[in-house]
Parts: C-alpha cells; sequence; structure tokens
C-alpha cells in the first residue's frame, strides 16, 4: 500500500512576513485505485532560499523563482514527487530535490535529480528511488534551483518509504548431478509459493577459489540451451538462457546487447519504448532508456549494472537506472553524468536482459501503477513489457522464470522456476523472483528471459520443461 501526503497551496504576497508550515496529512489509498488530488489547502512556504524576512530586512525579489512540492506519495521502490514550479527562467536549470534525515536541507546535503525542465509547467512528476534512500527512515525533502548565483527552496515535506519486501524463505533439497564442478552445488524445491505449487531449482558457483569464470553465448541464429551448452564443450557447468528477443521472419534478432569474449554483438538504443505497448497514446512514443545487464570483467568480477549505449563504441554501465516512467516527461540521454556517473567496470562477458531485481540488496520496483492505466508503472524504470513485468498471467499462475544473482561474498546463483501449470508449479511473479534470491543471500540480481525460454542446464542435466531455442545464454564454465 501507498501513503500520501498531499497539498494545495493559497497566494504567498510579494512581502512575506511569515511562514506558516502546516500539518501534513497520510493516508495509505490502494496502489490499483488512482490517486487522488490534493485536497487540503495550506498557505505557500517561503521560496526564496533564505529565512523569513524581518522588519528591517529588503522585500523578496518579485521575480525569484517560485517552488512548491505538492504532494510526496511513497512505495516500496520510491518516493514520487508531485511539483510545479514559476519564474524558473535561468537557461539550462532544472528544478531538482535535495534530502536529509534532519528537518531544512539544503544542496550540502543529498541532491537527486528530478525530470529535465522543458518548459514553465504547471504540474510535473519525479521520483526519488530507493537506491538512495534507507528504510525505516524519515526524510526531508525540499525542491530546489540555482539561479543567477542564488540557491532557492521549496516548501519542506517529511516522508518514508513504504516497508521492504520482505525475503521468501523455501526448503531446499541438495541435488545430485555428478557432472558439476566441486564448487558448484546444485539444489531443488517443491515448496508452495504463496500458497500455490511451485518448482524450482538454483546452482550456486563459488567463483573464489580461482577455478571457474562468467561465459556469455551468442550464436549466429537461435539454438536451444543445450545446443549451446554442447557448442561450448565439456568445460561448460551452468548454462541458462538470458536476453530477449523476437524474430523477422525466420531470423532471431536479440533484443539489446552482449558481450562474449570481449567482442560485443549488437547495442542498446539510446531511445526505445516499451518493449511492447497497446496504448494508442504511446504508440509511437519512445523514451530514453537504460537496461539492465549481468556479467564480468576480465578479473572475473561479476556484476549487475544498468548499461546505457551512447555511441556503436561507447558503453556506459550504471548502478543506478535511467528513472524513465511511462506517460511522464521524458529524460535526458544517458551520458557521462546522466543518470550517474558511470563505474569504471568493463565486462568482457555480459547480456542484456531485465529488469534488474536486486541492487545493494534492495529491490528497485514494485507494481505501483499511476493513473494513466493498467501499463503504467511508477518504477518500471527499463520500459519491460507489461507481459514480463505485471505480476500475474491469471489468477492461479504465474510465468516460468530464469534468473542471476550475486552474492554478498561473490558467489553467483542461477535460477529457475517452471510456471503456468497449476498441477505442477504456477510460477513466479517478479517479486517473487527477487525475494526468494535475497533470501539466498543475493545483494545483486537481474531476470531473464522467462517464460517458454526458461531452460537451466546444469553439468549435463536440464532442468524446466522447455526447448526453445534462444538467442543468447550465460553461464559459467571450468578456467
Amino acid at each position: 500500500m501507498m501513503k500520501t501526503w498531499k497539498y494545495n497551496y493559497g497566494l504567498i504576497p510579494m512581502i512575506a512576513l511569515a511562514v506558516v508550515i502546516c500539518h501534513v496529512s497520510c493516508t495509505k489509498p490502494d496502489v490499483s485505485q488512482e490517486e487522488e488530488k490534493p485536497d487540503v489547502e495550506v498557505p505557500d512556504n517561503d521560496t526564496s532560499g533564505q529565512n523569513p524576512p524581518q522588519e528591517d530586512e529588503p522585500v523578496v525579489d518579485p521575480k525569484a523563482p517560485v517552488l512548491k512540492i505538492n504532494a510526496l506519495t511513497s512505495t516500496r521502490a520510491c518516493v514520487r514527487v508531485d511539483y510545479s514550479f514559476e519564474k524558473v527562467t535561468e537557461f539550462n536549470q532544472n528544478v531538482n530535490i535535495c534530502f536529509s534525515k534532519e528537518p531544512d536541507p539544503t544542496i550540502d546535503d543529498h541532491t537527486f535529480k528530478l525530470p529535465p525542465r522543458s518548459a514553465n509547467k504547471a504540474d510535473m512528476m519525479g521520483v526519488v528511488p530507493n537506491l538512495v534512500l534507507d528504510y525505516d527512515t524519515d526524510y526531508y525533502f525540499r525542491l530546489y534551483v540555482q539561479q543567477k548565483g542564488t540557491v532557492y527552496y521549496s516548501n519542506e515535506v517529511k516522508c518514508s518509504l513504504e516497508d521492504e519486501y520482505e525475503p521468501i524463505n523455501l526448503s531446499w533439497k541438495k541435488m545430485d548431478i555428478a557432472g558439476l564442478h566441486p564448487d558448484i552445488t546444485a539444489y531443488t524445491t517443491t515448496s508452495k509459493l504463496s500458497g500455490r505449487n511451485f518448482q524450482a531449482w538454483y546452482a550456486i558457483a563459488d567463483m573464489n577459489k580461482g577455478n571457474l569464470k562468467v561465459k556469455a553465448n551468442h550464436p549466429a541464429n537461435a539454438q536451444t540451451v543445450t545446443s549451446q551448452a554442447a557448442s561450448i564443450g565439456p568445460e561448460c557447468q551452468i548454462l541458462i538462457n538470458s536476453g530477449y528477443f523476437y524474430y523477422e521472419g525466420n531470423q532471431a534478432v536479440n533484443i539489446g546487447t552482449s558481450i562474449v569474449d570481449g567482442i560485443q554483438n549488437g547495442f542498446i538504443f539510446t531511445f526505445a519504448g516499451s518493449l511492447s505497448d497497446s496504448e494508442p497514446e504511446e504508440s509511437n512514443t519512445q523514451y530514453k532508456v537504460t537496461r539492465g545487464v549481468f556479467g564480468a570483467d576480465a578479473q572475473g568480477v561479476p556484476a549487475v549494472k544498468w548499461m546505457g549505449c551512447i555511441t556503436h563504441n561507447t558503453n556506459y554501465y550504471y548502478d543506478m537506472p535511467l528513472l524513465s516512467i511511462k506517460g511522464e516527461t521524458k529524460q535526458n540521454a544517458p551520458s557521462a553524468t546522466n543518470p550517474t556517473v558511470p563505474s569504471d567496470w568493463e565486462p568482457v562477458e555480459l547480456v542484456t536482459a531485465g529488469p534488474v531485481l536486486l541492487k545493494d540488496g534492495k529491490i528497485p520496483f514494485d507494481f505501483t501503477r499511476t493513473s494513466k492505466g493498467n501499463t503504467y508503472f511508477l518504477s518500471n524504470w527499463e520500459m519491460i513489457t507489461y507481459d514480463v513485468f505485471t505480476d500475474t498471467t491469471g489468477d492461479d499462475w504465474r510465468c516460468d522464470r530464469s534468473a542471476v544473482g550475486i552474492t554478498e561474498d561473490g558467489k553467483l546463483i542461477f535460477f529457475a522456476c517452471e510456471g503456468r501449470t497449476p498441477s505442477l508449479s504456477c510460477g513466479a511473479n517478479l517479486d517473487e523472483v527477487a525475494r526468494i534470491l535475497k533470501a539466498l543471500g543475493c545483494v545483486e540480481a537481474l531476470n531473464f528471459d522467462g517464460g517458454g525460454s526458461t531452460k537451466l542446464y546444469l553439468g549435463g542435466q536440464s532442468f524446466a520443461n522447455n526447448n526453445r531455442a534462444v538467442m543468447t545464454t550465460v553461464g559459467i564454465v571450468t578456467k
């Protein structure tokens, strides 16, 4: 459930004698319902960036920017900011937000970018993700803008994230697979998941002993996971389907990119919309995006990142997604500073998929929808298609899933589950997969292509009742 802080504002005199801070009411509406409009009228706060003027102080500049936080709405994944501004006239100066655990936050505390300002708009919406916030913590938020050497602030609003998703602990049984390397252990479960039948497998590879390495594979044409494992050779210990793809005629085309032995195949467009879309108003709308990736660098260091392709030969890897939100103001393209400064990680093996399930131990998404429609999710940063991102595909069953996770001590977990077969396994939604991986000790994780593409190869045996030809795979080989 969400909780919402809401404001409506009266007029601020040009000569302000005082600041009136109003009490903020909190409600928890159903996330599936349209959000209500603010309905409590309160006076404006001082927006000059200064303390309230005393009798002997100069008059506030009537041309000074006026910034207003109209509402803050929290979910598990982010704090939504509904705001407005006036008189922001200086070229290329955007309205952003600062926050602190103490009142009166300034730019010397924490700051975060909001969507770019294309014009003075009456209303805008942005988010502050859980990746920069702690759970069980109250924060004070203010908008700010820097104009002509002066910092101007909005009213202050206190807010906190909704409660974090709890890990899902299942009963796992160790599997006896003769072909597995001693540094790899495999497990299976038939524990109930959310009261439904469930069957899943995972393998954990200890990468710290130096005997194993990450290997991506991207054949010229789509092949089954078992066929790709055979083509890699006897050194292949684990292999799982990874990236999304589609068909042009009889030719399978990978969505996104891969890197195999240091050679890149394909790229991520600097702009793209949802992987599929059914709303007429959005059918020709494209948003700049970063996509979730998994891979390892030349030193064997694995990572889950968000990737933006700047050119065909320039990739940036971020620890923060570009916060693109369908139906809202478009973000600027990924760059050396947007959404943040890229990491110095340079993978030699990599696959593209998404969404990112875990980052820094946090689940960076939930299924909160905006008021614009059934497929308009607040925190679907990667614009993943609705039938992948949504929480269910039916009343009693969910999708087959495949995923990879990284534990805090650097081990790798490859996960797959059956789905869409209620008598055997109903499958899992994305937050359930993330919560299962979190319970297994993962702090980073990436969702792979699921459904009929789901297949996990372990030491000569294959698991999940699918045999679809796929474009990309990733796994573990012996050195």
